[in-house]
């Protein structure tokens, strides 16, 4: 990549977009990005490219599966600056790369009903308004918290 495309590259709102929904479902796929932002899958694709380039999502590849994004390392910074993720994260060492593909297809379950309830409350009077995860020993638990606007 020349030097004059890489200046070319300006990040845009809906790139914070995209790197919070990849912070949230922490593994994403372009179908979750297509159903959250309503954006063009062809469009949404060329954009997400652009963001792997310069570091700010990363891909899993797996055979005969959809491609899987999570966060980059350039992501982390402008993250923080917004407030969607914790200060703690800079200094954090990302272990995405590391994990095994069946957690990732885990992770992939997790994120469809994640998508699902963030799009199911998007025009609803209940709204999602924390998504915890809670490491056991052994066990996973996942805590849902939402809020009826008409209470």
């Amino acid at each position: 990549m020349t030097m004059a495309e890489l200046r070319r590259f300006q990040f845009a709102a809906g790139d914070l977009d995209l790197l919070r929904w990849s912070y949230e479902l922490r593994f994403a796929t372009i179908d979750h990005f297509t159903a959250l932002s309503k954006r063009h899958r062809p469009a949404l694709a060329r954009r997400i490219v652009r963001l792997i380039e310069r570091g700010y999502l990363t891909r899993f590849v797996f055979p005969g599966q959809k491609h899987i994004y999570a966060i980059g390392k350039a992501a982390i910074p402008i993250l923080v600056e917004q407030g969607i993720a914790p200060a703690e994260l800079l200094t954090a060492r990302l272990r995405t790369t590391e994990l095994k593909e069946l957690f990732i297809k885990h992770e992939q379950m997790i994120a469809d009903v994640h998508t699902t309830l963030l799009l199911a409350s998007t025009e609803s009077t209940v709204k999602l308004i924390a998504w915890c995860i809670f490491r056991a020993s052994i066990e996973h638990f996942s805590a849902i918290k939402v809020s009826h606007l008409d209470a």
